[in-house]
């Protein structure tokens, strides 16, 4: 069983960095067409540095990151290596989240 990482809900639901992993991965692999047989991809290689994600690409994954979950990313953690990676980004969706730094819903 996976360990349960920190993360945010309501009540007893807690959403894991591997449950939002699971949803970025899917939302990669969709947007940018990502071949599912392709050996080079998975959830630590770089996206940016390998070529899965350009910089419209990131415009397009912050808009999915905020309208999926609400996080608010800031500029220091979009530089991070850490947010070069979809278990990156997950962990730090997940911090952000567990913290309560979310955008108010529309």
């Amino acid at each position: 069983m996976a360990e349960l990482q920190p993360g945010f809900g309501n009540g007893d639901s807690m959403i894991s960095a591997d449950a939002i992993g699971d949803r970025l991965e899917r939302f990669v692999r969709k947007a940018f067409a990502v071949d599912p047989e392709d050996p080079n991809f998975d959830r630590t290689v770089d996206l940016f540095d390998a070529g899965y994600v350009d910089s419209v690409g990131l415009t397009e994954l912050i808009a999915f990151i905020v309208d999926e979950y609400g996080a608010h990313i800031s500029d220091e953690q979009l530089l991070s290596d850490d947010f070069a990676s979809i278990d990156g980004m997950a962990h730090v969706i997940c911090h952000e989240l567990s913290a309560g730094r979310t955008h108010p819903p529309p």
